[in-house]
């Protein structure tokens, strides 16, 4: 059995759905945990293997799912497993409407450092302006490591040399759960206008049958079948954002 000097991959969830997703991506599931971790660590892991590369996806007690930051379940997670050399942070995220950038339920989007400033932004840190829309952050996030620079480098290669595999390997996670995997048809792709004040109210259930229809905005149709990767600045914050 592995011990936790032997991860060298930190996948990091908050959801439940998300460590659903992020378990079916794995080539092999052990079923044994390491004994040695962290006494203070409390952590939930699912652990096995990802292309030769041992690999721990770490999440919050199911008591704390969507609580708890991902800054706590990170600073746990390498109090157990001190080799982890790349960490992941891979979740469900809301979009933002851009007259450049079609993107539609079910995309990737990937965070990618430009001109050397981070991937990620966070607009809601201590010192950030409140606009009537947005919190506009102070600072960004740390540069990601040149490894994983190399690697995103590779999939967006792979990727205009139609070569990337990624739909092969969706294809083989949706055959394993159709139910929980399949890509959501068009119907379910609301997209509202970015000055709309989406505001969830929960005896009206999930999704959007109580905004407005006329403020829902028409898509046009998309040669693209399956999902899209687009790389670029993606917001981070710790509460979930209403905005659409």
């Amino acid at each position: 059995m592995a011990s936790c000097n032997d991860y060298t991959v930190g996948w990091v969830c908050t959801l439940p759905i998300e460590v659903a997703a992020a378990k079916a991506t794995l080539d092999r599931v052990y079923n044994n945990s390491p004994l040695n971790r962290n006494l203070d660590d409390n952590n939930s892991y699912v652990l096995g293997s990802l292309q030769g590369h041992n690999a721990v996806i770490a999440y919050p007690d199911t008591r704390a799912c969507g609580k708890t930051s991902v800054a706590d379940v990170t600073k746990q997670l390498h109090a157990s497993y001190t080799s982890i050399q790349l960490n992941l942070m891979v979740g469900i995220a809301r979009g933002v409407p851009d007259t450049k950038e079609d993107i539609r339920l079910g995309d990737v989007v990937v965070s990618k450092s430009t001109a050397g400033a981070p991937g990620v932004a966070q607009y809601d840190v201590d010192g950030g302006k409140r606009t009537e829309d947005w919190y506009i952050g102070s600072r960004g996030l740390d540069l990601p490591t040149p490894l994983l620079l190399t690697a995103m480098g590779k999939a967006e290669t792979a990727a205009i040399f139609d070569e990337s595999k990624m739909s092969q390997y969706i294809s083989e996670i949706v055959q394993k759960d159709p139910v929980t995997f399949a890509r959501p048809g068009p119907e379910q792709d609301t997209r509202l206008e970015p000055n709309y004040d989406h505001t969830t109210v929960e005896s009206e259930g999930s999704g959007y049958s109580h905004c407005d229809p006329d403020r829902v905005r028409s898509q046009q149709h998309r040669e693209a079948q399956g999902p899209v990767v687009h790389y670029g600045l993606i917001a981070s914050s710790p509460p979930l954002s209403d905005a659409p």
